[in-house]
């Protein structure tokens, strides 16, 4: 396996070629203590052993259904880690300095409490082939102690502060990996297009993001207020000092516990909209269309996003697997739950931004593998990330593609899905997937 040295100012970073690809994993972008505010990077301040490691932790975090249907449970060789700040850069192999190619950066979904960006079903590596762009994965903090603070030696928020650190540090340095610091857009799915949208919303991501594509945010939720997360945290702070004190995962579940009770299980740890640095007048609809200004932006949902979620609840699942009622479970659970948590926010912002940024455009997402599947949440992400040549989304519940003639229209679609989303991060413009058999539609 070939190996390419990349010189910055902080330090080398060596990267291992795959294919057409060079990976860059593991490079440090920010230091930070669990609960402190992150400080960038430099050759000043960098400890010898932690500009770059072979593998980098994720944030600490529970399991979840996406872990366990798709990986088997979280990954042994990855480990959890607060100080997390580390990212990877994939470019094409043939990629120059200063070739000034699009640079993507994605921002995982996962709620904010879990998930990681090197898991293997979210490998760029089609995308970067087919595409010729470069992608960054920046891991941040999550869960409590990304967005569960409340005090002042614990600030909420810390996990979109990772992610403007690692905006910053691609503006420094991803000239030299062939990038264009001046096209870089934010791609997100889930609570990650959630992010890439209201980091339009602060000052400080001025200049440092040029378009944002934001993949079925679920906009429609409410998340806990911090009058409300400072009672819940309050009181678990009191039991926590009247007993034995709780490791941070249990202090996580404790506090997703209580949001259920109060009305905010869906996203406890969301982004804190009165404190830095989102701080300002505004309602955070306000801020977005503020920061907008000078940038394209698309939104999308897919058209049974609730599927994936209602089989979970008790009592449903009878009901949603038996044939019998298909029908009438989307007519009644699957469009109206659909509308209100994903594509009806979705559509009414993107439909404000058209005045307010360069462009917007909304998108909905129908494409299925088989008659017997739906456009699900998360549906879009095999095709995304490598579609049936990405062994872990092939054969999955998200892509049962079995028969030559499913894999290959699988692939077909997934090059075509690549090839919008690149079009768009180089030029800013949006067309209608042909290649999906008229399952992305745009308005």
């Amino acid at each position: 396996m070939a190996v390419q040295q990349v010189e910055l100012p902080i330090g080398g970073i060596t990267g291992r070629a795959d294919g057409e690809v060079t990976r860059f994993q593991g490079v440090r972008y920010a230091l930070a203590e669990p609960q402190g505010v992150p400080r960038a990077l430099t050759a000043a301040s960098r400890e010898a052993d932690v500009i770059q490691v072979e593998h980098p932790p994720a944030s600490p975090q529970t399991s979840s259904v996406m872990l366990e249907t798709l990986l088997g449970g979280f990954p042994e060789h990855i480990g959890q880690d607060p100080r997390c700040q580390f990212l990877s850069v994939t470019a094409p192999e043939s990629a120059r300095r200063g070739e000034r190619l699009p640079v993507m950066v994605w921002i995982h979904g996962g709620g904010n409490a879990n998930s990681n960006p090197e898991f293997s079903v979210y490998d760029p590596r089609w995308l970067v082939e087919e595409q010729r762009v470069v992608v960054v994965k920046p891991t941040y903090r999550l869960g409590y102690l990304g967005f569960g603070g409340h005090r002042a030696d614990h600030l909420p928020n810390l996990g979109a502060m990772d992610l403007l650190e690692a905006l910053r540090w691609v503006q420094a340095h991803i000239g030299a990996f062939g990038g264009d610091p001046e096209n870089v857009t934010l791609f997100g799915q889930s609570s990650g297009g959630d992010m890439a949208l209201s980091l339009m919303g602060t000052p400080s991501a001025d200049g440092l993001f040029r378009r944002v594509i934001a993949q079925s945010p679920p906009l429609g939720i409410r998340g806990m207020s911090a009058r409300l997360r400072a009672k819940v945290t309050a009181k678990l702070d009191a039991e926590a000092a009247a007993h034995a004190a709780p490791t941070l995962i249990e202090y996580q579940q404790a506090i997703e516990k209580a949001a259920w009770l109060y009305g905010s299980g869906f996203m406890p740890f969301g982004i804190q909209w009165d404190a830095a640095p989102f701080a300002g007048p505004g309602t955070k609809r306000a801020k977005i269309l503020t920061g907008a200004r000078g940038r394209d932006v698309l939104i999308g949902t897919n058209d049974a996003e609730s599927g994936m979620y209602l089989p979970a609840i008790p009592g449903i699942k009878s009901i949603y697997d038996d044939p019998r009622w298909a029908r009438w479970v989307r007519l009644l659970l699957v469009r109206p739950t659909t509308y209100g948590i994903f594509s009806g926010a979705s559509r009414r912002l993107s439909r404000a931004l058209r005045s307010a940024a360069a462009s917007s455009a909304y998108y909905r997402f129908s494409w299925t593998p088989t008659p017997a599947t739906a456009a699900i949440h998360m549906a879009e992400l095999p095709l995304l990330f490598g579609g049936p040549g990405n062994e872990t989304w092939r054969g999955s519940p998200l892509l049962p593609v079995e028969t030559d003639a499913e894999i290959t229209r699988a692939e077909t679609a997934g090059g075509k899905l690549r090839s919008i989303w690149g079009r768009f991060a180089r030029v800013g413009q949006i067309e209608n997937g042909d290649g999906l058999e008229g399952g992305l539609r745009v308005e």
